[in-house]
């Protein structure tokens, strides 16, 4: 048995009706460069080769009554590829649109618990013969670090590779289903390392009290982006369990090309870009932005060491997140990044001063049932509603291949993530960087967000417009 770690028993124990912990992908592909036949059947081949070092898809949950203590992971070993991988058709020639309507259907839906937390549906009937993966995972098997190990275990950089990649694991590592004496012994020294969960949060409290006072006298902290401090309507309000979801892509050549010249980071610019296409979404709409939105950003909080298969296989997540500024108020491109460099600047000082650990050993020693608990009395009084949103959307990126990489043979052609909304929050841009491109997954609630497709249009214009501000032809970049 391998017990979720607080984070992860989080994620699923704050999952509501309408507030669904996914993540996922939509990958589209272009079958015409397999030496076999690309299918559902194929995929599902693929899957089955290389299960070993999938170790997500391996694992169910088993939980422990009341909530008491963490759950666990589990080897699910009636796995039935059958279920979890299933085709699907879109009215030739499907678009982006009608893929992206696919998508936000498949992400409206709750996974079933009683089976491992993943699905992927294999859909045909998109033009120019391409086809798509659909990809759903619960957020307790994986970060973003994780998902991306399990992207790289699925693809190749040769089209002709085999499915199978001999690659042999210990099988020993492997959780397998317990006895009822294992459950109840595993449980009670769980329960019985509480004391030691609460003592750790409680030095990582001590340190973030002592961190933060430094922090308080240090030139970032003029910067400083606060939670509680979002605009109200602004994506912000109760979800509902409805979902929309839209497409974009960037040129990795114009975002390299922005952050050497202004010597600033791969996210500065995705997140300038952001706001450039928010502004223009918000203007387009009779309202004029006087204040900066807040966005959380996810940070990996460190790196697991060992073989690169292994961090694939062992399932969970290792992440906080600070707050920035999305300078939407701001009309020229350039003063937005430079902005935007001052937000994340400060940002990343007040998550130094709290320590990379900090929300991670909180969580861990909050037992599941009280989350649970706690989620289903803030959303079902509708308590958000009280206070100031925390934040308006969630922003992150991914780092994906460097090279073209093919899945059982077939070119990838894109890969566009998809993450979960938060509570209070509708919009979610997610974004991986692969090859010579950069693409962004939006998934938004509909209910909160109007048009999440003028969102995702308006972002590759945003970076134009920073190239342009900053004396950059697009498209003539190396």
């Amino acid at each position: 048995m391998l017990r979720l770690s607080g984070t992860d028993a989080g994620f699923l124990y704050a999952e509501t009706a309408s507030w669904h912990m996914h993540a996922g992908a939509v990958i589209v592909l272009d079958p015409s460069t397999a030496p076999d036949r690309f299918d559902v059947d194929r995929v599902r081949q693929l899957i089955a080769a290389r299960l070993r070092l999938l170790g997500p898809f391996r694992y169910r949950l088993v939980e422990v009554p009341f909530g008491i203590d963490r759950p666990y992971w589990v080897e699910a070993v009636d796995l039935d590829l059958a279920t979890h991988v299933q085709s699907a058709s879109l009215p030739s020639p499907g678009g982006t649109s009608e893929l992206g309507r696919f998508a936000a259907d498949v992400f409206a839906h709750k996974l079933d618990r009683r089976r491992p937390l993943w699905k992927v549906w294999f859909v045909d009937g998109l033009a120019h013969g391409r086809v798509a993966l659909v990809v759903k995972l619960h957020h307790a098997y994986v970060d973003g670090l994780r998902g991306a190990r399990l992207y790289d275990v699925m693809v190749d950089a040769d089209r002709e590779a085999p499915l199978d990649r001999g690659v042999l694991l210990d099988d020993g590592a492997t959780p397998r289903r317990p006895t009822p004496l294992a459950f109840t012994v595993a449980t009670a020294s769980g329960l019985a390392l509480a004391p030691v969960r609460t003592a750790r949060a409680l030095a990582s409290l001590a340190r973030a009290i002592t961190g933060v006072a430094r922090f308080a006298r240090a030139p970032e902290h003029a910067d400083v982006t606060l939670p509680f401090r979002a605009a109200p309507g602004c994506f912000t309000g109760s979800l509902t369990p409805a979902r929309s979801v839209a497409f974009s892509s960037l040129p990795m050549s114009l975002v390299r090309d922005m952050r050497e010249r202004h010597h600033v980071t791969f996210n500065d610019v995705v997140l300038t870009a952001c706001t450039g296409a928010i502004r223009s979404y918000l203007l387009a709409r009779g309202t004029a932005p006087t204040r900066p939105l807040v966005v959380a950003v996810p940070v990996g909080v460190r790196r697991e060491t060992g073989a690169e298969p292994a961090v694939a296989v062992t399932p969970g997540n290792f992440i906080s997140a600070m707050g920035a500024q999305l300078p939407v108020h701001i009309d020229d491109p350039v003063d937005q990044l430079n902005a935007v460099v001052e937000s994340t600047r400060s940002a990343k000082a007040l998550h130094r001063a709290f320590g990379s650990s900090f929300l991670l050993d909180l969580v861990d020693a909050v037992p599941p049932g009280a989350i649970a608990a706690a989620v289903r009395a803030y959303t079902s009084l509708h308590l958000e509603a009280l206070h100031p949103p925390i934040f308006n959307l969630l922003v992150s990126n991914v780092a994906g291949a460097r090279a073209p990489v093919f899945l059982a043979g077939a070119r990838l052609l894109a890969t566009y993530p998809l993450g979960p909304l938060l509570a209070g929050s509708g919009l979610n841009v997610t974004v991986l960087s692969h090859d010579e491109k950069v693409d962004a997954g939006f998934i938004a609630c509909p209910d909160i967000v109007e048009d999440v497709w003028a969102l995702a249009n308006g972002l590759p214009p945003a970076l134009e417009l920073l190239a342009g501000s900053s004396g950059v032809v697009a498209g003539a970049t190396a």
